[in-house]
Parts: C-alpha cells; structure tokens; sequence
C-alpha cells in the first residue's frame, strides 16, 4: 500500500484521531446505555454469566487465531501494487478460513467440556455449540478488519465501529428482555454476524481477489513469516495476560478483594479514557509506517508527526481528567470506587508518557524486526511492569500501583529511544520532544494543584491549567494545520 505526503500531514493525522476519537466515545455513550439495560433486564447473575460467555469465547478465539490480526495490518499495508495486494488477501482468507474453523471445532468437540470447566456443569453445553459459531465469525471478521486497517480505510473502519455498537445495542438489548439469559449467546452471534457480513462487503469493494487461485508453493513463505509473527504477538500477548493475572494474585494475596476491585476499576476507566486518542495508533498509524519503512523511505516524520499530533491531543484531556476524576467516578462507577481517584490522577499522567512512547514502540514491528520486538515487547516490557506493580504495591499499595505504572511507562520511553537511536538512527525532532515535555508539565503540574488541601483553591488551579492546556493544544494543532497548507503551495508552485 503506497503512501503519500499527503496520507502523512499533520492535516491527515489528526484527521484520523479525530474520527477515530470521536466513534470511540459514541461507543464508550452506548457501551453506558447498553450498561444499563443490560443491568436492568439480566441482574447481577446474569451479567455474571454473559461475562463467562465473553471470556470462554475471547479465549478459544485468541488461541485459534494465532495472534494474526496485526501482522495482517502490516503486511497488508507492505503490498507494494494491487497484484501483490490480491495475493495478500487471498492467502489471508484461506488462512482465516483454517483458523476460525478450528475455534469452530473446539467449541464442537468440546462442548460439555468447556461448560463444566467454566461452568461447574454441563447446564450450557449447548450455548457453547453456538458459542463456536461466534468464535468462527468473530475470527472471520477481525480478520477482515485488518485487512482494511491495512489499506487504510478511514472512514469504513469508523463506520464500522458505529454499526457494531448500534447492532449490541438495537439487537442485543431486545434479546435480553425477549429470552433473559438465554438471549446471552444468540446477541452476540447476531453481533458477530453483522460484522462478519459488513467487514467481507467492504473488503471486497476495495481489493478484488476474482480469477486468482490459492497456490500453497506461492504462497507458502508469505504464509510462513505471516504465522511466525502472529505467534510472537499471541506469546507476547499471552504473556501480558499472565502479568496481569499474577498481578491481581499478589493484590488479593497480599491486600484484599477491595483493593484488586478498585484497581480494576481504575484500570478500566483509564483505559476507556485512553483509548479516545489511542484508537487511531493501531487502525492508522502503524499501517502508513509499514509502508513507509517497506519501501524505506525515511519513517522518522511520520513518528514525529503522530507524536507532536498525540501529545497535544492529550495534553488538555489528561488535565480535564484529573479535574473531573470524582465527577468520572460518579457517573461510570458508584461512589464506592471514590477512593480511587488520587490514583487516576496519577494514571493521566503516565498516560501523557505512554502517548510519546507508543509511536516509538511500534517502529520495530513497522521494521519487520521480530527478534528485537519479541525481547523487548513480550519478554522484557512484560517482566519489568511485573516487578514494579508488586513492588509498588508493596511499598505504596494502591498509590504504589499508579506510581508503578508511571515510572515504567517513563522506562519504556527511555528503552524505546535508545533502541530507536541505536538501530535506525531516530531520535525525536525539537518539536516533537517539546509536544511530549508540555504534555507532561501540564498533567504533573495539574496533579501537584490536586493535591492542595484547599478544595476551592484545587479546583479553580486546576481549571485555569485545563484552559491553559486546551488553547496551547489548539493553538499548535492549528499552527501545524497552517504548515501543511503552505507546504501544499509550495509543492504546486514546484511543478509549475
């Protein structure tokens, strides 16, 4: 997939985190609504229970799908012409065609099984047979989607996000109240269904693989390198998953239930509120840089770019999230979850480093370079967030977790530049390293005021740094828009 100056402005860039910003809170919006009726129709029990469904079929998938999905996006956006496009995505879908069929017939083979290992009895043994029909679309169209992450499908992508969430909440909702619990698993084969059927159309409009035949001695190496770096992913992934679990183990080991309750609380918060500017790094951002070092041209202004458009995108919402972090609490939580405020706030902050440090982390899997990605993302990323959350848990307890998190988010950044520099000779422009120093003045600047112990005081601070930081960050967006236009000039006068 070739990319242009244009695919890589400021303009483009912050184009696509503002639509892809903007479907992400309309999802968080109906995710609230569909909350509530989903609490109001199946009760505490059975949202118990659609979260084992959930969990029993993202597990079967994740396994079956051999961490494909974002090697597709890469390789996809490496296809040089439509030809070799074509080929890509036929070899893709009959490798799809293999992987979600064995999701398929796990959940077949398997059925009673699965239902008393999750279960305690084979009560759903037969929810789990249609469960298989769900991990084999689900598969089907993650897979679809990437495709399209590759080539860049903006505004499909987003569609889609909207059509997928108006689905849970138009299809799934009716269900719950038709059936109660037994609606659980025909939602989310409904679900799955619309999106394998929207995702195949609009791949299809785009790439056409008619006339073209599966050749395994073709295809055979593409296949080969697909599968190795899907595997490394799903290790690397797999390994997150047991950090994670050891982590929640040492919390209720060591604290209690409370404790692990509210950290999982903040956990999700943040990472609903992270995802608003994140969202657009993987569906965007990886696929223009795969092709840029593909074709090895120089990458080093396209992570610029995303960095200094990132950082100044989050720098005013990690301020008004500290600000309104009770407020947050309140409306997505209970009042229960009140005590973790302090800890959010320290939360926005790493996520002000975490924006600078993702760009630069997704430069090695851009460069193909899998050996350096495999250690430094699966292994040594994983084991140093292990070893700082039970520390600081141990020294600091939930506080220790926020603290944790900060300091190996400021770690990652450091490795991640040093690594950069050392391998292909990056390191940040001015610009870009001055959007990252403000973004994260702003946010520590705007934690120090939250802890004032004049209320009145705190809060009218806090508000003037949130004013601040909004017209500093639209005041660069609109410098940086300025730019492109003069840069369009110059190259139209260039071909005169």
């Amino acid at each position: 997939m070739a990319t242009s100056k244009k695919d890589n402005s400021y303009r483009s860039i912050l184009k696509s985190n503002t639509i892809f910003g903007g479907v992400r809170v309309f999802q968080m919006l109906i995710g609230i609504i569909r909350g509530k009726f989903v609490a109001m129709f199946l009760g505490p029990e059975g949202m118990g229970l659609a979260a084992l469904f959930n969990s029993t079929s993202d597990s079967v998938r994740k396994v079956a799908s051999l961490g494909l999905n974002l090697a597709i996006v890469k390789d996809v956006a490496a296809a040089k012409n439509p030809q070799s496009l074509a080929s890509t995505v036929l070899a893709i879908r009959r490798l799809l065609a293999f992987t979600a069929t064995a999701g398929l017939l796990v959940c077949l083979l398997f059925a009673s099984q699965i239902s008393r290992l999750t279960f305690g009895n084979e009560t759903y043994t037969y929810q789990i047979l249609l469960l298989g029909a769900v991990v084999f679309l689900t598969i089907v169209w993650e897979g679809e989607m990437s495709v399209l992450q590759g080539l860049h499908k903006v505004k499909t992508l987003s569609a889609a996000t909207l059509v997928g969430s108006l689905t849970g909440l138009c299809i799934g909702v009716p269900l719950y109240w038709l059936w109660g619990y037994d609606g659980i698993v025909p939602a989310m084969l409904a679900y799955a269904v619309v999106m394998a059927v929207f995702y195949t159309v609009s791949v299809r409009r785009h790439v056409s693989t008619a006339g073209l035949k599966f050749v395994w001695r073709e295809h055979r190496s593409f296949i080969k390198a697909l599968l190795l770096m899907g595997l490394i992913l799903m290790v690397g992934d797999t390994i997150g998953s047991i950090v994670q679990y050891l982590v929640n183990i040492f919390i209720r080991t060591y604290g209690s239930l409370d404790h692990l309750g509210l950290w999982q609380g903040a956990n999700s918060l943040t990472n609903q509120f992270a995802a608003v500017v994140f969202a657009a790094l993987a569906m965007d951002y990886l696929p223009r840089l795969t092709a840029l070092a593909k074709t090895g041209e120089d990458f080093s202004t396209v992570v610029d770019r995303q960095t200094e458009i990132s950082s100044l995108l989050i720098m005013p919402l990690s301020v008004l999230f500290i600000l309104f972090a009770p407020l947050v609490v309140r409306l997505l939580l209970t009042t229960a979850y009140l005590p973790i405020v302090p800890l959010l706030r320290v939360l926005a902050v790493a996520l002000a480093l975490r924006t600078a440090m993702i760009p630069l982390g997704y430069v090695t899997l851009a460069k193909d370079n899998k050996k350096v990605f495999f250690w430094l993302e699966a292994v040594w990323g994983n084991v140093q967030l292990l070893g700082l959350l039970v520390l600081g848990y141990h020294f600091g307890g939930i506080m220790g977790l926020g603290v944790a998190t900060l300091i190996d988010n400021l770690l990652c950044l450091l490795i991640y530049t040093v690594v950069n520099r050392s391998l292909y000779g990056y390191l940040f422009s001015g610009k870009a390293l001055g959007c990252i120093i403000l973004s994260v003045t702003f946010a520590s600047a705007a934690l120090w005021v939250s802890v004032i112990p004049h209320e009145v005081a705190s809060y009218s601070l806090m508000a003037v740094l949130a004013a601040a930081a909004t017209l500093i960050s639209f005041h660069g967006l609109k410098k940086r828009l300025r730019n492109d236009t003069v840069e369009e000039k110059n190259e139209e006068n260039d071909k005169i």
